[in-house]
């Protein structure tokens, strides 16, 4: 079952990601993630069904791994939302997906003794090889602003604090529900982009993107399929190697570039087919390692 929950989680993220980057095409990251993430609040209480009093209490306890990936978390999705303003969406995910899963894979290997067998390792390597031919092959679009030093340096700071969050929430799922940690890891990335959205306003003067009741109830619509995504994401990572539901959630680059040549028109070519192949092949290849 740990790859049906990794390989569902992939897809769910995929789909609500490509959905939304309409929206992070016409407002700053941060406002976009606190309207994703606070209705979550809402959208994601199902997770909690079935929770008991000393389950809940058990994750309070875990208060200081809560914060960590919640700051780590409303970051990285400012970033990663805004990075789609001024790169497409396979050049960005690419980006992203590289450095995470390194980190990722280096962060099991250290802290939780998760070392990938030889086989594991190439067929991990085959994956972001394929991730970066998929990627890397950037043309500069019309629809995007021109501005590709500042979307590189966001899709990376991106690709960073996804891969902080993700492990911080990889060691509360371990340590308590993994539906509860997935709950609260969502609910709380909200509340922390509240806060930094405050922090932005005092020193730069920058306030919130409003929207109307429309937009707001397309964001919470766009960003449904994480239910899915975040409850396979939450038991994948408490029953097998990080680095491995990780590398999996790389794959879901081929259904947003997928999604993207069909919504947004961003076109595909024979290297990207061929970074596709890379990426499923080492995808396949993880199965059996």
């Amino acid at each position: 079952m740990f790859y049906v929950y990794a390989i569902g989680s992939m897809l769910a993220y995929a789909l609500q990601q490509t959905l939304l980057v309409r929206q992070a095409r016409t407002m700053d990251g941060f406002s976009l993630a606190f309207y994703r993430n606070i209705s979550f609040l809402v959208t994601l209480s199902p997770l909690l069904i079935g929770a008991s009093t000393e389950d809940l209490l058990k994750t309070a306890v875990e208060w200081q791994t809560i914060l960590f990936s919640a700051v780590a978390g409303g970051l990285s999705m400012a970033l990663t939302f805004g990075a789609y303003r001024f790169l497409s969406v396979s050049f960005s995910g690419a980006l992203s997906a590289a450095i995470a899963t390194l980190i990722t894979a280096a962060l099991g290997c250290v802290l939780f003794s998760e070392q990938l067998s030889l086989f594991g390792i190439v067929f991990l390597a085959l994956t972001l090889l394929g991730v970066l031919i998929l990627g890397f092959h950037y043309k500069h679009l019309p629809h995007l602003d021109s501005t590709f030093a500042l979307g590189l340096l966001m899709a990376l700071g991106g690709g960073i604090f996804t891969a902080l969050s993700k492990f911080a929430v990889t060691v509360l799922s371990r340590e308590t529900s993994p539906f509860i940690s997935g709950y609260v890891w969502e609910g709380s990335i909200g509340i922390a982009c509240a806060i930094l959205l405050v922090l932005r306003f005092w020193i730069t003067g920058k306030s919130l993107h409003r929207v109307s009741v429309k937009e707001c109830m397309s964001i919470t619509l766009y960003s449904s399929p994480t239910l899915l995504g975040t409850g396979f994401f939450c038991l994948a990572i408490s029953t097998g190697p990080v680095a491995i539901v990780s590398a999996i959630g790389t794959s879901g680059l081929v259904v947003m570039t997928l999604l993207a040549w069909i919504w947004y028109g961003e076109s595909l070519d024979r290297k990207q087919l061929l970074g596709m192949a890379l990426i499923l092949f080492g995808i396949v290849g993880l199965r059996f390692v």
